[in-house]
């Protein structure tokens, strides 16, 4: 069953389904969407310029500490801050709190 799932996933993907409001119902906002697209986009960047035969890692071990510091905690911030601004975040309730 698993498996047929994941074909279907990817077989019959289609864009339209993004749009349809499916992902709303799972609990979804276009804040979250538009940090996970980012996301997406961010670590494709950082691939293809690993294809392309930089070294990302070593480029960014070269740089000052304050940019590798940026470097690491800005996303981290960003997902913070969506976090916050979502409205669905209560300080007491836990990721694994309904099981």
């Amino acid at each position: 069953m698993a498996l047929v799932m994941l074909k279907r996933t990817v077989a019959d993907f289609h864009l339209s389904a993004l749009f349809s409001g499916v992902i709303q119902s799972l609990g979804m906002t276009g804040l979250d969407l538009i940090v996970v697209a980012a996301g997406v986009i961010l670590i494709n960047a950082v691939e293809l310029i690993e294809e392309r035969g930089t070294d990302v890692r070593l480029a960014l071990a070269k740089k000052s500490g304050f940019v590798q510091w940026v470097c690491m905690a800005l996303p981290l911030a960003i997902i913070v801050v969506a976090a916050l601004l979502s409205g669905d975040y209560t300080a007491s309730s836990f990721i694994y709190a309904q099981f």
